[in-house]
Parts: structure tokens; C-alpha cells; sequence
């Protein structure tokens, strides 16, 4: 008989969105479901279920974890069963994403940009000498997009090309008149 895998319901996550209490949400559904659906829960990665062992060795103890498949059955509880046989406190979402929409839960669309391909570690660049707003940003997007992201802080004047050069995403960083004029804009 196998072990009983604790399970969060949509109501009991819903709660917590926003909010310090939520988990890092993990997106194990199997690639043709996974990549047929344009959008996930907010602030989930995306992690093959046969990748799950692997990123379990990278996640902090300690923090919450939830896993979610297409129905909230064996992909989404397996996965939860892995990570917490690697010590940590991992959940299934009962019902999984067809339950998070049957409900009107909020999901967001996917993006090339933010998603991690084949588990490896994103790169992000910005400007050197970083004020609140980016250090903030690397917490963000290690708690949200990838648990493994790495920063570099360069001079200004090498951000784009280093974004470029080395595959990453350069953020906080405006190149030119018409992103000056937009920056303004969104000034309130």
C-alpha cells in the first residue's frame, strides 16, 4: 500500500495568493498537456515530473511546496511524494489546474521569456551597483520563476550585450529615447 500524500485544496491556496504564505508552486504536468495550455498558476515554474528528483536537491527546506498536473491525480502526487522523500514539506493541489480554473482562480500566461528550459538555470542581468528595486528582483524572481537564477551586475553599457552574449534576460534597464518617454509614462 502506498503512502497517503498531503494535498492542498484550491480554496486553501486561494487564500494564500499574495500573501508571505505562499508556496513555491511547481508545474509537473507531462509535456503534451503542459505544452498544449497557455497558462499556469501564478508564479509556478515549470518542471518535467521525471525532473522532479533532480530539483528537489535545489529547493530551500522549509518552504512549501505544491505540485499540480491537470486533474490533482498521479503525475501532480507522485511529484509530491518525491520532494518530500528528499525532506521537504511538498503538497499536491486536489484537483490540480482544472480545478484552479473550474473555480475562477486566477492563472496567468505562459512565457518563453520566464520559463526555464530543460530545468537549467536562467540567467538575469541588470545594471551594477543595484538600489531596493534590484535587490528586491532577485528575490522575486528566485521565489517565483526560477529557484536557481543567477544574477550579474555589469556597467550599464553592457547589459544588452551581455543579456545577448550569454543567453540571459536583461531587466531594469531602459536603451534609448522611446523607453525613456514609456518609463515616464508609467510614472504616477
Amino acid at each position: 500500500m502506498g503512502t497517503v500524500v498531503p494535498f492542498v485544496s484550491v480554496s486553501e491556496l486561494l487564500q494564500r495568493i499574495g500573501s508571505r504564505a505562499w508556496p513555491i508552486v511547481i508545474d509537473v504536468r507531462r509535456e503534451p498537456a503542459s505544452a498544449i495550455d497557455p497558462e499556469m498558476l501564478p508564479g509556478a515554474m515549470r518542471c518535467a515530473p521525471e525532473n522532479v528528483g533532480g530539483l528537489a536537491t535545489r529547493l530551500a527546506h522549509g518552504s512549501a511546496i505544491v505540485s499540480y498536473c491537470g486533474h490533482g491525480r498521479e503525475v501532480s502526487q507522485g511529484a509530491a511524494a518525491e520532494l518530500r522523500r528528499a525532506g521537504l514539506d511538498a503538497r499536491y493541489l486536489e484537483g490540480g489546474i482544472e480545478g484552479w480554473r473550474a473555480v475562477g482562480a486566477p492563472l496567468l500566461r505562459k512565457s518563453a521569456r520566464l520559463e526555464v528550459p530543460g530545468g537549467s538555470r536562467s540567467l538575469r542581468v541588470t545594471r551594477e551597483r543595484p538600489k531596493i528595486d534590484r535587490i528586491a528582483c532577485p528575490w522575486l524572481i528566485r521565489r517565483f520563476v526560477d529557484p536557481r537564477a543567477e544574477f550579474r551586475y555589469v556597467p550599464t553599457s553592457e547589459v544588452l550585450s551581455c543579456g545577448e552574449r550569454e543567453g540571459g534576460i536583461a531587466f531594469d534597464i531602459y536603451s534609448g529615447r522611446r523607453d525613456r518617454a514609456r518609463w515616464r509614462s508609467l510614472q504616477f
